[in-house]
Parts: C-alpha cells; sequence; structure tokens
C-alpha cells in the first residue's frame, strides 16, 4: 500500500512539474505570436539608469513597420534627441543636431537589440533554455540570462502584462543583482501608423540655419577614464591632422586598453559614414559596439576605446567613467 502511495505522489509531482513547463511553454508561444504576427507596433518608454553617480531618466520612442522599417528615438533630460533608423538603405545611428550619421552593415535589432525592442525581448527569452518564468496575479515575470547582449550586464527580469501580453518593465541586473537599467514602457500598440517615408534617413536632418548644440561649442576639455582595471596612463599624444586635434591615450596593465577623442565636427549634410559593429547604448548615447571597441559622441567630442583585454562590460565601464580635467 506504501509503494503504491508513493508511486502515486510521484506520479503527480511528476504530472505537476509537466504542467509548469507546459504553461511557460505556451505563454512563449502567446508571446511569440503576438510580438512577431503584428503588422508593425509602437512604444513610448522611460529609461532610468543606475550606472552613475545618480539616477538618470530617458524617454524612449520606437516605431515598426514592416517589413523591416524602424526608428527608435532617446531623448535626454534637454530634449537632445540621438536615433537608430533601418530603412531599405541600412542601419543608421543619427545625431540630428550635429548633422552626424553613421551606416551599420548590422542585422540589427534582429541582433544585438536593445532591451524595449521587441524582437531583442523574444529573442532573448527563447534563447535562454534556463529561462525562468513566475506567474503572478497580473503579470508574467521571465528572469533570462542575456545571451551576447551589448549592455555588458548578464541577467534581466522581463515584466509582460497578462491580459494584453504587452511588456510592462524591463530590468538589467549585474552579477550581484543590482538594478542598472530599468525601462518602463508607458504604451505600448501593435500597430503602425507610420508609411516608409518616415524612416528615410532626410528626414532627420536639422535646419542648416539652426545654431549647435551647447555640446559642441565646448569641447577642448580632456576626459579621462576614472576606473583603473589594474591599467595606468603610460603615454598620452596630441595629434593635429587636418585641423583636428586628436588625443590618444595608452593605458597598461593587466587590462591594456587604448583611448581616442577629438571635438566633434557639426556637418551641414546628413552624409553617412561607414561604422564597423552595431549600435548599442554607452550609457544614455547611442554609439557602436564591436567585440573589441566602443566608439560614441559625448560632450561635444567623439570617442573611441579599444582592448583585446577588457571584456565588454569592463568597455562600458571606462567608457561611463570618463570625467573632465585629470586623472584620479
Amino acid at each position: 500500500m506504501r509503494i503504491y502511495k508513493g508511486l502515486l505522489l510521484l506520479i503527480l509531482l511528476l504530472v505537476l512539474a509537466a504542467c509548469g513547463e507546459a504553461s511557460q511553454e505556451k505563454v512563449l508561444k502567446k508571446l511569440d505570436k503576438a510580438w512577431s504576427g503584428a503588422d508593425g507596433y509602437e512604444i513610448e518608454a522611460t529609461m532610468e539608469l543606475n550606472t552613475g553617480t545618480e539616477p538618470k531618466t530617458y524617454k524612449v520612442e520606437v516605431w515598426h513597420t514592416e517589413p523591416e522599417f524602424y526608428k527608435v528615438e532617446v531623448n535626454d533630460e534637454n530634449d537632445v534627441a540621438q536615433l537608430i533608423l533601418r530603412n531599405e538603405e541600412g542601419v543608421f545611428v543619427v545625431t540630428p543636431s550635429t548633422n552626424k550619421s553613421y551606416k551599420f552593415q548590422s542585422e540589427w535589432p534582429h541582433k544585438n537589440s536593445q532591451a524595449y525592442m521587441l524582437e531583442g525581448l523574444l529573442q532573448q527569452i527563447k534563447s535562454d533554455s534556463k529561462a525562468e518564468m513566475k506567474e503572478e496575479e497580473k503579470t508574467y515575470v521571465f528572469t533570462v540570462g542575456l545571451q551576447d547582449d551589448k549592455s555588458g550586464l548578464p541577467s534581466a527580469r522581463i515584466v509582460i502584462d497578462k491580459k494584453s501580453l504587452k511588456p510592462k518593465q524591463v530590468v538589467l541586473l549585474d552579477e550581484s543583482e543590482k538594478e542598472q537599467v530599468s525601462i518602463s514602457f508607458k504604451k505600448t500598440e501593435y500597430e503602425s501608423k507610420h508609411s516608409k517615408e518616415d524612416y528615410a534617413l532626410e528626414k532627420y536632418a536639422e535646419n542648416k540655419e539652426k545654431e549647435a548644440s551647447p555640446d559642441i561649442k565646448d569641447s577642448t576639455t580632456t576626459y579621462y577614464p576614472q576606473i583603473s582595471l589594474q591599467s595606468e596612463l603610460v603615454e598620452e599624444e596630441t595629434i593635429q591632422e587636418n585641423g583636428i586635434t586628436r588625443t590618444v591615450m595608452s593605458f597598461n596593465g593587466d587590462k591594456s586598453f587604448t583611448l581616442v577623442q577629438q571635438p566633434i565636427e557639426a556637418s551641414s549634410e546628413l552624409l553617412p559614414v561607414f561604422a564597423a559593429g552595431d549600435p548599442a547604448h554607452v550609457g544614455p548615447i547611442i554609439g557602436a559596439v564591436t567585440d573589441t571597441s566602443v566608439s560614441w559622441q559625448q560632450y561635444g567630442k567623439e570617442f573611441f576605446i579599444a582592448s583585446n583585454e577588457l571584456t565588454m562590460e569592463e568597455l562600458l565601464q571606462v567608457a561611463g567613467s570618463l570625467v573632465e580635467g585629470s586623472l584620479k
């Protein structure tokens, strides 16, 4: 009799475990249908970064129109905008205030997407065989490891509304599970109100008569990283070339890297320059990353960090630690 009860209990536990697995699989199939099956979507969200000395919040707007048209706009507290565009001509990062545009040979957003893009969220959930789903009263909460993610962070918590299957919040976590980036979704609509002309690069050129942004006017300061990573500055060289002053710093040690910086030159025409890698966030700034480098524009300057020894997380840590004046 005891053996019979034991077998019955074991069978019951196996059935319950199977039901739990099926539940997560069922939810994922629903998400796949809702997020991939739409003709397009629009998202409005806020992104809070906790990677600096104090939290900073940015506005994010995303448009997607089938088949392959995308626009991401990120605005800071001064309403200075940056864009990522995907249209028939390719993938671009645009800074309208300087008429600067970079073109990528990239599969974005289907690879190396941002955490506020439905494609990227779905791919992260599907690609992590150890993803866990917790069912709460009104939400599904997925905890996933970030696979080949350019944020440099190892995991994320994705909160999805049960009824609408729309994302409510995404939180990116560091190794100690401390929140580094929090994205709150204010609006998600499974439709597109935009034509392909709304994704044209030329549409986002600033008025040529508009003054350069304040960021461009003060670009003579030199910036230094305030995180050592077992490296020290061994050489700093200033190079004059074609009227541009470029500063090159070499850091040697356990984690060697090179930092290059030069003033941004605003352009009168929005002519794209080819860039390596994929569009990615360097803090709030949209820049470009490869496996060994990070490049971005900030403080009226163009920055480039390269290393064969730093991880992506470390590259972004160095980028986020730059301050004007001197080393610590």
